[in-house]
């Protein structure tokens, strides 16, 4: 048997062009995430 668990988040939009998190498939351990600007982060950066 499998239990799926739903979160429910609550967001605010800051831009009209923001995507709010989000899960991609059923069972997912977590949100996916979106940013609204274009950044390259580098490996070992923050």
């Amino acid at each position: 048997m499998k239990l799926f668990i739903m979160i429910k988040v609550k967001v605010k939009k800051l831009s009209e062009n923001a995507i709010v998190p989000r899960y991609a498939h059923e069972g997912d351990a977590g949100m996916d995430l979106f940013s609204a600007e274009n950044y390259i982060i580098l490996g070992g950066k923050r």
